[in-house]
């Protein structure tokens, strides 16, 4: 067999890249140079003295002196870092790409940073320069070439160089979803496509978000279907349409609620008083002010027994009895699988519910063990493996376990993001990481 030269040339070099790879190297470009050095992926650790530096897992040695207060992980060859609550950028050859002077920065996203100084907004690229200036209210991140950002109350859209690509105009930054994003003007709706034009004027009502194609969409707040380019699929005829789950709409006609599939089909007749979103096959239906649940063919499953209900997760279900206005777990066969013990509904997420007995709140399992005891009074939703809870006025964070892994010492605290969480201690506010030591110090007058 005859092998191109050429084609040895590449295997050779790709053979050499997986090897490097393999054993816990890049291949990464020195900002501002075309110039490529084959470094180790770093890992960000913390000496006895609270400062943070970097090793090489491989050479097993320090790569990155202890000078920072805090070393975020690395991407792309570059992580955050901290020093005197400031935030800047360190590559992975320890120099400085975006010096230690602002109150937030993201991590690396479309290589762009997004960062905050003096309640505005800009942007860096991956060498370190301010391609965007520090002139906007508010900013996402980029996706792709293109960031939302905020101007007077108003979001547009600009590119990496810092033009606008859609003037700042709309309500909110638009969400996309199958390549479609909500818009609003003065509270009539529309939709853009990602090059920012309107594929649909603003005419709605209410607009929701595109799946498999179609959205639930309302004209004079009546409600129905729309494909994605604007064409009615059943005509504005509902008194409301619950989003698609499941494949399935629930919509509300002359005071009765039967199920539609996005074809506009009518899967299960409007004979209902009320009816929740399918979840894990069933619907919960409320029949003679009892609820119940069905399949997909509206065959009952479980009868009509319950005051109220949430939806199935992870096999469970919560639902209360009228006889002693108490939560407890059902499974899909209605089996009771933890008793009715609780004063507010809960669902299952990883195995665990957070939920709420005698005025407290605490987390237990799917056979009903407390793995957190009832002594929070709020326990917030898990970001990143993260939880606030609130306890004796004060905030603080739990992980999956249960266990406080930041005390309860803040007036106000906020879910993790991007390795960080947003506390108020003192009347000041700061970016904490998730070992609850401060990143950065944020403008009071940011939150007033």
């Amino acid at each position: 067999m005859r092998i191109d030269k050429q084609y040895l040339v590449w295997l050779t070099a790709g053979a050499a890249l997986v090897c490097l790879l393999a054993v816990g190297y890049v291949v990464w470009t020195l900002p501002g140079t075309t110039k490529s050095r084959t470094v180790a992926s770093l890992v960000p650790v913390e000496n006895k003295n609270g400062k943070w530096g970097a090793i090489d897992p491989v050479r097993k040695k320090l790569a990155i002196e202890y000078r920072y207060d805090w070393l975020d992980s690395f991407t792309d060859g570059m992580a955050r870092m901290s020093i005197n609550g400031r935030m800047g950028v360190v590559s992975n050859t320890g120099d400085v790409v975006i010096p230690p002077e602002y109150e937030f920065i993201s991590r690396l996203k479309s290589g762009m940073f997004r960062a905050e100084k003096n309640e505005r907004t800009g942007y860096f690229n991956m060498r370190g320069k301010n391609v965007v200036p520090f002139e906007y209210d508010d900013g996402r991140n980029f996706l792709g070439n293109t960031a939302w950002v905020a101007k007077e109350g108003n979001w547009g859209l600009i590119d990496k160089e810092g033009n606008a690509v859609i003037d700042c105009k709309y309500a909110y930054p638009p969400d996309y979803r199958e390549d479609r994003a909500v818009c609003e003007v003065k509270y009539k709706y529309g939709y853009l496509d990602r090059a920012g034009k309107e594929v649909t004027p603003l005419l709605y009502t209410f607009a929701g978000n595109f799946e498999k194609g179609v959205a639930v969409a309302a004209v004079n707040n009546r409600y129905g279907l729309i494909d994605l380019s604007g064409a009615e699929i059943t005509g504005f005829v509902f008194d409301y349409c619950k989003p698609f789950s499941e494949d399935l709409s629930a919509v509300y006609k002359n005071f009765k609620v039967g199920y539609i599939d996005r074809s506009g089909k009518e899967v299960l007749p409007a004979i209902y008083h009320h009816g929740k979103d399918f979840s894990e096959g069933l619907a919960f239906v409320m029949m003679s002010d009892r609820y119940g649940a069905i399949d997909k063919k509206g065959t009952l499953i479980i009868p009509c027994q319950f005051e109220n209900v949430a939806t199935f997760r992870e096999g469970l279900a919560a639902v209360k009895w009228a006889v002693h206005g108490k939560w407890g777990f059902i499974d899909k066969q209605g089996k009771t699988i933890i008793p009715a013990n609780y004063d507010s509904p809960g669902e299952f997420m990883n195995g665990i519910a957070k939920l709420e007995s005698g005025a407290k709140w605490g987390l237990v399992n799917r056979e009903g063990k407390e793995l957190v005891p009832f002594i929070y009074d709020a326990i917030g939703a898990f970001a990143e493996g993260l939880a606030p809870v609130l306890r004796q006025r004060k905030w603080g964070y739990i992980n999956m376990k249960g266990i406080e892994i930041i005390p309860c010492q803040y007036s106000s605290a906020a879910e993790f993001n991007e390795g960080l969480a947003i506390v108020e201690q003192g009347g000041h506010y700061f970016n904490i990481n998730k070992r609850g030591r401060v990143v950065s110090k944020l403008p009071d007058e940011s939150f007033e």
